[in-house]
C-alpha cells in the first residue's frame, strides 16, 4: 500500500495524537503550555532554547512547534528558519512579549503558521491549533488520482474544443457582416 504524505500524517495523528514542541526560556510560560496542550489532547514535550529545541527535533517527529520569539543563544525567528528549511512538514507558531506589526512580518515571511502575543489568549490559541490539526490530517485538495486527472482533462479539451467552435463561428458571422457592409 502506498501513502502519500498526508495519509501519514494522519495514521500518526490517529496513533499517537498531534505532536507540539514548546520552545521557550521561561519555564512557567514552557509547563503551562505543555499541560494547556496536553489537556487538548495532544503530545507535548518541551525546549528550554533554540539549540535544545534542534537536538529534540533531531531524534522526534513533531507536527507543531511553539516558539517564543526572544531567547537567548538563539531567536524564534532563527530557530523558525531553520525549522521551516529543516523540518518543512512541521508547522511553527510564534509567541511573544513583545509583539509589534515588523516581528509578526517577520513571523509571517519566514512561514510561521500563526503569531500570538503573550499573555496568550487560549480562546484564539485553541481556535489555531485545532484549524492546523484539521488541515494537518485532511486529505490534501490537490491531490488526484491519475484517472481524476484524466477525468478532468477530457472536460477541458472538450469545453475548450466547443469555445473554440463557438469562437469560429461568430468570427465566420462577423466577417459576413463586415462584408455585407462593405
Amino acid at each position: 500500500m502506498i501513502v502519500d504524505d498526508k495519509q501519514l500524517a494522519l495514521m500518526l495523528l490517529e496513533d499517537e495524537g498531534m505532536k507540539v514542541l514548546i520552545v521557550d526560556d521561561e519555564e512557567v510560560t514552557r509547563k503551562s503550555l505543555k499541560n494547556y496542550v496536553e489537556q487538548m489532547g495532544y503530545s507535548g514535550k518541551t525546549a528550554c532554547d533554540g539549540m535544545r529545541a534542534l537536538k529534540v527535533l533531531e531524534k522526534e517527529r513533531f507536527d507543531v512547534v511553539i516558539i517564543d520569539f526572544n531567547m537567548p543563544k538563539m531567536n524564534g525567528i532563527e530557530l523558525l528558519k531553520i525549522v521551516r528549511r529543516s523540518y518543512s512538514k512541521t508547522e511553527a507558531i510564534i509567541l511573544t512579549g513583545y509583539a509589534d506589526v515588523e516581528n509578526a512580518m517577520d513571523a509571517v515571511n519566514y512561514g510561521a503558521y500563526a503569531f500570538f502575543r503573550k499573555p496568550l489568549d487560549t480562546e484564539d490559541f485553541t481556535v489555531t491549533i485545532r484549524q492546523l490539526e484539521k488541515e494537518l490530517t485532511s486529505p490534501h485538495k490537490d491531490h488526484a488520482t491519475p484517472e481524476q486527472w484524466k477525468n478532468e482533462l477530457g472536460k477541458l479539451q472538450k469545453s475548450t474544443i466547443g469555445l473554440r467552435k463557438k469562437v469560429d463561428r461568430f468570427g465566420k458571422e462577423t466577417c459576413k457582416k463586415g462584408t455585407n457592409n462593405e
